[in-house]
């Protein structure tokens, strides 16, 4: 059975300046406390900074159990993008970028990724509307906590 591809694209803006909404996915270790859906991201290694070549265990609540990956940074540009490597239940690549909007910061999260376990494309087949769904739930959960804690710090 061949791996299922998904493709999403999610845009935000948040009324804060780009360096502020960085601070927060510069301390991503944090996530699982404030971001619903987020069950694990940990950064591998002493060295807790994101720069090329780190890695980062995850996990998300996906519907029928927790989806767990390593990222890996392949491209850092400080306060404007981060381009990671995705391995494990989902395989590809993931692209947050920041851009100044007016007196905020547009966000662009570009996620092009596959399951990898024969049970998500055994379920993708059918349930794939359904599993795409949950994504963008687990997004907007997401963007209303980064609105959250920017307003609270």
């Amino acid at each position: 059975m061949d791996n299922l591809k998904y493709h999403f694209v999610t845009k935000w803006h948040f009324d804060a300046p780009p360096d502020r909404v960085w601070s927060l996915i510069r301390d991503g270790e944090t996530m699982p406390q404030w971001w619903p859906g987020v069950k694990r991201f940990e950064i591998i290694g002493h060295d807790k900074s994101l720069k090329i070549g780190q890695r980062i265990n995850a996990a998300v609540q996906g519907l029928v159990g927790e989806l767990a990956f390593t990222l890996e940074i392949t491209e850092i540009e400080n306060g404007k993008r981060l381009k990671m490597k995705v391995t494990g239940d989902l395989e590809g690549e993931g692209i947050w970028t920041l851009e100044e909007e007016g007196d905020g910061c547009r966000t662009i999260y570009q996620w092009d990724v596959s399951t990898s376990g024969w049970l998500m494309n055994a379920l993708g087949i059918v349930f794939k509307p359904v599993l795409m769904w949950n994504h963008n739930r687990v997004m907007v959960k997401g963007y209303e906590a980064i609105k959250t804690k920017l307003i609270l710090n």
